[in-house]
């Protein structure tokens, strides 16, 4: 029985380590290359704050990660914008980001 109850309160544990380690689920430069040159377009920070760079300029967000996708809300009126997370940990950009995938 507590041999039971043991494995039992493990697999547990591992499970809440396991979706706090991806509750956050992205961090730093998500970008490509162009020409071979590095260029960021979203920057993940703690806290959920997201920072989009285009064109020269900046704005900063907030995010989440649910479901297969991030949120991003940000801009005037505080939309929410997702994109997908492709199975490379990619994010799906749409015509007007690309692809963006993590800094290398």
């Amino acid at each position: 029985m507590k041999i039971a109850s043991t494995a039992r309160t493990a697999a547990v544990c591992l499970l809440v380590l396991l979706l706090a380690a991806c509750g956050g689920g992205l961090s730093g430069e998500y970008g490509h290359f162009v020409g071979g040159t590095w260029v960021p377009i979203m920057t993940f920070k703690g806290g959920g704050e997201v920072e989009l760079e285009l064109m020269g300029n900046v704005m900063v967000g907030r995010y989440e990660v649910k479901d297969g996708k991030v949120y991003i809300t940000g801009g005037k009126g505080g939309q929410t914008q997702a994109f997908r997370i492709d199975d490379k940990g990619c994010i799906d950009g749409g015509m007007l980001f690309g692809t963006l995938c993590k800094k290398p």
